[in-house]
């Protein structure tokens, strides 16, 4: 279980705190949504689960103990497309990824061969991350964040800018893998990509978590609990006319 304790944090540069007294806690085999509109303080909030950010009030527990780096080699990072070194090939990357696992290296070898064919990159592993597709760069930043087998997998934004058929291929591996123990920390817009396989929902606006419940996957409508919690400011939109009379 990953336990967050009146986390806040305020840089210089704001006026508002980027956190104010943010708590939550998810377990083992969840599959947790962690959903807000940008500058919400997802990333912040996943930056100090991962010893990345230095904040002097509240604290974050790993299965009832303050979170160390030790702890870190049970956790996995699926980072956003333009935060990974795309100047690497995938056979780079992957190798990167264990390397900073400290996996020994005839192991690696053996976990590369296992990834690259179960994500069906033979025909690009020797291909440079920046020249591939969204759904390959996404492929190949999800087979880094398995070369460690990890318990807690955290994914930034894992299903943007892929078509209906790539978010579906990544829905059903995260299904499996939950199967197999594996728990997921997730934060999207793309709330409806994983509304039939999640089972906890945590909203969070203006660095406040404004809802953080268990929700049944087959019977909530995630979108409408998030726009009921969070709404963009309204909108004559009657003025359009003005622009079209003009």
């Amino acid at each position: 279980m990953i336990e967050v304790k009146n986390l806040s944090k305020k840089y210089k540069k704001n006026k508002k705190p980027a956190l104010e007294n943010v708590s939550f806690k998810f377990k083992e085999k969840d599959i947790c949504l962690f959903c807000g509109p940008n500058g919400a303080g997802k990333t912040t909030t996943i930056k100090a689960i991962f010893n990345e950010l230095n904040y002097k009030e509240g604290e974050i527990l790993y299965n009832n103990e303050k979170i160390l780096s030790t702890h870190l080699k049970d956790f996995s990072f699926f980072p956003d497309s333009n935060n990974i070194p795309l100047s690497l090939t995938i056979k780079e990357y992957i190798e990167y990824i264990g390397n900073i696992h400290k996996i020994k290296n005839k192991d690696l070898k053996n976990k590369t061969e296992f990834l690259k064919s179960f994500f069906g990159l033979d025909e690009h592993i020797n291909k440079k991350i920046k020249h591939l597709s969204a759904g390959w760069k996404k492929r190949a930043i999800f087979a880094g964040a398995l070369v460690n087998e990890p318990k807690y997998i955290f994914m930034d934004e894992p299903t943007a800018n892929l078509d209906i058929a790539s978010k579906q291929y990544f829905v059903n591996i995260v299904k499996e893998l939950n199967k197999k123990g594996v728990t997921f920390f997730i934060t999207t817009h793309q709330i409806d990509d994983f509304s039939i396989i999640t089972n906890k929902l945590i909203l969070i606006n203006k660095g406040k978590i404004l809802f953080d419940d268990y929700v049944n996957p087959e019977g909530s409508d995630l979108k409408d609990l998030y726009l009921k919690y969070i709404k963009e400011d309204e909108v004559d939109v009657n003025k359009i006319n003005d622009l079209y009379n003009k």
